[in-house]
């Protein structure tokens, strides 16, 4: 889950993960008025109405920025998780030279090593891909339930009530 003294160490990462979770929401968005263009692009031709071509201006504009704010997102998630790694490196050679060679008592040269690689490998993928995912995956739901309330409060019901138990 939440690691609360993890996110507390580094603090500089907040900022990025906030970004990462914003540019995943505003993708969310994106998405919702690109299918909403679609369905009225449907109900017109069911319809046989005349189809404006500003629905499809609309749809080449979400597009295109559902594809910056993906990529921004992929971004933050790098700035994330690569300002957590180095900081997190810099820490423990800093420990092993104030320690010193006495360290080997303790720990193997192999244990420092896999430490300094996999350990830190391990805490880039929690700060930049589990924790924004975490906090969409909190955002979303609500996000969603709101905009399907604005069209019908039924479906929004039924949809606040199964939603959480995906999980189950």
């Amino acid at each position: 889950m939440i690691n609360i003294r993890l996110l507390k160490a580094f603090p500089k990462s907040a900022q990025y993960i906030r970004l990462n979770v914003l540019f995943q929401w505003l993708g969310l968005l994106m998405n919702v008025i690109l299918s909403a263009s679609i369905a009225y692009l449907i109900a017109s031709a069911i319809e046989q109405r005349p189809i404006s071509w500003i629905v499809f201006v609309i749809m080449i504009l979400s597009l295109c920025v559902r594809m910056i704010c993906n990529d921004r997102a992929v971004q933050m998630s790098f700035a994330s998780s690569s300002l957590v790694k180095e900081q997190m490196r810099e820490r423990l050679f800093s420990k092993l030279s104030k320690i010193g060679p006495s360290y080997l008592k303790t720990f193997s040269t192999a244990q420092i090593v896999q430490l300094s690689s996999e350990g830190v490998d391990q805490l880039e993928t929690y700060f930049g891909n589990y924790i924004p995912q975490f906090f969409f995956a909190l955002l979303a739901p609500l996000t969603l339930f709101l905009i399907t309330l604005w069209f019908d409060w039924k479906a929004a019901l039924i949809l606040f009530i199964c939603v959480p138990l995906i999980p189950v």
